[in-house]
């Protein structure tokens, strides 16, 4: 009777190749480096994994499943009965609960997202880019149903450049030696990427002569006065 796989082991075994991989890269590393840091056999290993390469990919697939977790922990709907600030901390909570993993994570990270590795997992990438543009795009429907967001706003655009924002963050991240302070880090990007969402267009104008004119800001019609009483 063939033995039934234990679970322990296998995270063990994770565990193991994650530390492994990190240290000395996929090609770097062997099965035997790695049964010798879990404590495990190599009987055990391949009861597991059939490679190390399958070992590598099974390491990827469950980080990203743990990253996918924070995309719907919950769904804006018209019940929800959020305002704005409780739409935005929560947002932000989300996206520093994110990328705290991210951080904890950063070595394989690291690995899937340079060189050859970027190819050969785009399809986890891809995947996860689609998902967490749709949860964007949820959000911003929610905030433009509730009147936060400008009503002309083009949500599928804009959650898919929120997107690559938050794509290219997480890679600085990764990237980095020293952990960014990251409530602050996000606050500001939160920011410049959806804060600026709820600016109000200001209508154009027509003068005595039927051309179209911007209104002038009324810092600038202040300053225009003094000018004009010097």
């Amino acid at each position: 009777m063939a033995r039934p796989p234990d679970k322990t082991a296998r995270a063990e075994l994770l565990l193991a190749a994650s530390e492994e991989f990190a240290a000395h890269g996929v090609e770097g590393t062997t099965i035997q480096a790695i049964t010798v840091r879990a404590g495990r056999s190599k009987g055990a290993f391949y009861l597991h994994f059939d490679s190390k390469d399958t070992a590598f990919r099974a390491l990827v697939e469950s980080v990203f499943d743990g990253l996918a977790s924070f995309l719907g922990d919950v769904v804006p709907t018209p019940k929800l009965g959020w305002g704005l600030a409780e739409v935005r901390a929560h947002w932000l909570a989300t996206d520093v609960r994110a990328f705290e993993y991210v951080w904890r994570h950063r070595d394989v990270f690291r690995l899937v997202l340079s060189g050859g590795m970027c190819e050969r997992f785009a399809f986890l990438t891809d995947a996860f880019a689609l998902a967490a543009s749709e949860s964007i795009a949820r959000w911003l429907r929610y905030g433009v149903a509730q009147g936060f967001y400008r009503a002309d706003l083009d949500v599928e655009i804009a959650s898919m450049m929120i997107g690559g924002a938050y794509d290219g963050l997480a890679r600085e991240l990764v990237g980095r030696k020293r952990k960014p302070r990251l409530t602050q880090w996000l606050a500001q990007f939160q920011g410049v990427f959806v804060g600026g969402l709820g600016a109000q267009v200001r209508p154009r104008r027509q003068d005595a002569n039927g051309a179209t004119t911007t209104p002038v800001p009324r810092v600038a019609r202040r300053n225009r006065g003094v000018a004009s009483r010097r």
